[in-house]
C-alpha cells in the first residue's frame, strides 16, 4: 500500500476520524495524501508491481463478447494511480471517474472534479450512477465509499466492507463474490432474473459499475 511504504503514520489518524465520520473523504484523502513522500520513479516503481485480481482481465473480456455493457471503474481513489495500473486494458473500460492528483515537486496536488455538495466523498458515485445509468445497472464494489450508491442499483456484487453493510440492510439486490471469475460464473443468472426472460439478456444488458 502506497501510504504504508511512502507516508508518516499520521495517514492513520486520518483513516480513523474518516471512519469515525469525523471528517470527509475529501479531507482524509487530502491530509493523507500530503503526508507522501515519494520520487516520481518510486512512484511508477511501485504503481507497475501492483497486482490486480487475475480474473478482472477476464471479465473485461467476457462482459464485452458476451454482453452489449458498458464498463465504467467509480473510484474515490485516484484516476492517475488506476490508469498506470490498468495501462494495457485502458480499452476495454468505457469511462473511470475519479479524484484527480498531479505530482509536482515530491508532492501531490487533488483535484475533486465528480464531487458534489451534499455527498462527502471525492467522487459522488450515487450522483454518477444516475448520469452514465443505462436499462439495468449492476454494480461491483466492496468499500465504506459504495455504500449509499449499492442502494441505487439493480443489482449489487459485494465483498468486503460493503458485503457487511449491505447484511445489516433490508434488501436483498445483492450477493457475494471473492474474485471477478464468481462475477462471470453467476453474471447470465442474474440478468435473467432482472429481465424476466431467459435468454434474451444480449442485447439489454446496460452498465457495469466498479467501485
Amino acid at each position: 500500500m502506497l501510504l504504508e511504504r511512502f507516508a508518516s503514520k499520521e495517514w492513520l489518524e486520518a483513516e480513523k476520524l474518516w471512519k469515525e465520520g469525523k471528517i470527509s473523504s475529501k479531507e482524509c484523502l487530502d491530509m493523507q495524501i500530503s503526508l507522501v513522500n515519494i520520487t516520481k520513479d518510486q512512484l511508477e516503481d511501485f504503481l507497475s508491481n501492483v497486482h490486480i485480481d487475475k480474473s478482472f482481465i477476464k471479465f473485461l473480456d467476457y462482459v464485452k463478447s458476451n454482453f452489449n455493457a458498458k464498463v465504467y471503474i467509480l473510484s474515490d481513489g485516484f484516476r492517475l494511480f488506476i490508469k498506470k495500473i490498468l495501462k494495457d486494458h485502458l480499452e476495454k473500460i468505457d469511462g473511470i471517474y475519479a479524484n484527480n492528483l498531479y505530482f509536482i515537486n515530491k508532492k501531490f496536488k487533488t483535484l475533486y472534479r465528480y464531487s458534489q455538495k451534499d455527498c462527502q466523498l471525492g467522487v459522488c458515485k450515487c450522483h454518477l450512477v444516475q448520469k452514465l445509468k443505462d436499462d439495468k445497472t449492476i454494480y461491483i464494489g466492496d468499500g465504506m465509499s459504495d455504500f449509499c450508491v449499492s442502494k441505487n442499483a439493480d443489482f449489487v456484487f459485494a465483498k468486503g466492507k460493503l458485503l457487511s453493510f449491505l447484511k445489516t440492510q433490508n434488501v436483498s439486490h445483492f450477493t457475494s463474490f471473492s474474485y471477478f471469475e464468481d462475477i462471470i460464473n453467476q453474471l447470465p443468472f442474474v440478468l435473467e432474473n432482472l429481465y424476466e426472460e431467459r435468454g434474451n439478456t444480449i442485447d439489454r444488458t446496460g452498465s457495469l459499475l466498479l467501485g
